[in-house]
């Protein structure tokens, strides 16, 4: 699993909308996803719709580290598991 998460640039024109408070309830949601698995739900509609856009793009993200994970490990027991 992995341990770190990318926040694009090009969010932060979305991001300049909301207030200091909304952006540290984000930012909470954000790690509460990442460390523990909890989905965020808000009445705020801009934030969940925020959140959700997020969510997706960090979804995205991580099944392209398991794809790369699993094709280097492949390519690791290739190279090493040759018979001479």
């Amino acid at each position: 699993m992995k341990n770190s998460f990318v926040l694009y640039n090009d969010w932060y024109s979305l991001l300049s909308a909301f207030s200091n408070e909304e952006k540290g309830i984000l930012l909470t949601a954000i790690f509460d996803y990442h460390c523990n698995g909890v989905l965020f739900e808000s009445e705020n509609a801009a934030l969940q719709g925020i959140f959700n856009f997020m969510k997706s793009r960090f979804d995205s993200d991580n099944e392209k580290y398991k794809q790369r994970c699993e094709k280097n490990r492949n390519n690791v027991n290739n190279r090493y598991n040759k018979e001479e």
